[in-house]
């Protein structure tokens, strides 16, 4: 018998929505550690739910409901059902996502946002079924350390010196501790968000879930976080993050260049700093994921990047939105 309940936050939770996960994404794997300090740092005043769904005492499914952190898109909410492969086929993703959007009707929503990667055909087409349709596609992609040629970029480090831009580490910057260097990479990266394709506008997250999300987490590597100066002030940053499910495979993170700053190849010369930091230490693959027609998927392709299958966010509308109604 299914019986389906909320989320508990307790050790044996956390290890079963690891294993669902873990069982879908074996190239993504995530950790209870990583999913409870998100859990953590969650802001409190955003709406977070998750329920699981257990038979014979297992916990054989999984899905969670949020208000969406990143963009500012009102009456619009996040869902994700996942359900441990061999229980697949037998109504189990259904009662869970009933579940969740009967919670979520109590809002009122006006649009319902997920996502499925295209290696789940299954979950792409239970979701179509259900009203979704594709808004954006992000392609994933993945680079063989071993195989990056750095004799293709020759010069470029110098000719980036040569324009009077120095490049450091967070790492560096710690030990230093400027005043006030955090509040500006926020600053920084609140311009170069605002230049990221999305599924609505971007939303501005506090300094304090920004801090601890960025330089408290558990898979911030400071001796492998980027950022490039000009005179004294940021203009570009790029960054390793650690996966602590995969001992192999480290991930980029967002990557981007004050516009004034774009064609002269900071970008790539701070990617090319994370390719080879990754290659001393031990990392054999790096992954990292861009909106399809973002012009850093092509430089992560020129950089030797291969595609991988890709993600679709897909959104289901309920009703216009109260300014778009006659």
């Amino acid at each position: 018998m299914l019986t389906l309940r909320p989320f508990d936050r307790s050790d044996s939770d956390y290890e079963a929505i690891v294993e669902i996960w873990n069982a879908h994404f074996p190239d993504l794997p995530s950790t209870v550690e990583e999913q409870k300090y998100a859990d953590s740092v969650r802001e409190p005043d955003r709406l977070w739910g998750r329920v699981v769904a257990e038979e014979d005492g297992r916990i054989v499914a999984t899905g969670f409901y949020k208000d969406p952190t990143e963009v500012e898109s009102p009456g619009e909410y996040l869902l994700h059902v996942s359900v441990l492969p061999e229980c697949e086929g037998r109504g189990v993703g259904t009662r869970v996502y009933d579940h969740v959007t009967a919670l979520l009707a109590e809002r009122d929503p006006a649009m319902l946002m997920s996502f499925a990667c295209e290696d789940e055909p299954d979950h792409v087409r239970f979701l179509t079924k259900r009203g979704y349709e594709t808004v954006m596609r992000e392609q994933d992609s993945r680079l063989d350390v071993a195989s990056f040629d750095r004799s293709r970029f020759n010069g470029l480090e110098q000719r980036i010196a040569d324009l009077g831009i120095e490049i450091r580490t967070a790492r560096e910057l710690e030990e230093e501790n400027p005043p006030g260097w955090q509040r500006e990479l926020y600053e920084l990266d609140w311009i170069l968000t605002q230049d990221e394709p999305s599924t609505a506008p971007h939303r501005k997250t506090p300094f304090e879930t920004y801090v601890k999300h960025h330089f408290e987490a558990p898979g911030y590597v400071p001796d492998a976080f980027f950022i490039a100066f000009e005179d004294g002030r940021m203009i570009a940053r790029s960054a390793l993050w650690k996966n602590l499910g995969s001992a192999d495979k480290i991930f980029t993170g967002f990557t981007g260049t004050a516009r004034e700053h774009r064609g002269k190849g900071v970008a790539t010369l701070l990617k090319i700093r994370g390719i080879e930091y990754a290659g001393e230490n031990g990392w054999t693959t790096i992954e990292t994921g861009n909106e399809e027609s973002n012009p850093m998927y092509k430089l992560n392709v020129k950089l030797g990047f291969e595609p991988v299958p890709a993600w679709h966010w897909m959104r289901k509308t309920l009703k216009k939105h109260d300014e778009d109604a006659a």
